[in-house]
């Protein structure tokens, strides 16, 4: 059951997706520091929205590492 919910959850993410990217298909141009480029709006996005995710990622690494330190010294006592 809980397989079969994910596999629609994800499937549901999917089309939203591609709607997105049909629907921002268009293209910009940005410009960056020294970087000027263009690309589709659906790219620009997709990217930024991956780098802030890995950021947050990267920020809360260490705290998450250190509860879960805790937690295994807490289980050995």
């Amino acid at each position: 059951m809980k397989r079969t919910a994910s596999l629609i959850a994800t499937i549901i993410i999917l089309v939203f997706v591609v709607v997105f990217t049909l629907q921002n298909a268009e293209f910009i141009e940005v410009d960056f520091l020294f970087w000027n480029f263009e690309s589709s709006l659906a790219l620009v996005l997709l990217i930024t929205f991956s780098l802030g995710i890995i950021t947050a990622v990267l920020t809360l690494l260490p705290k998450m590492m250190e509860k879960e330190s805790a937690k295994k010294s807490e289980q050995t006592d």
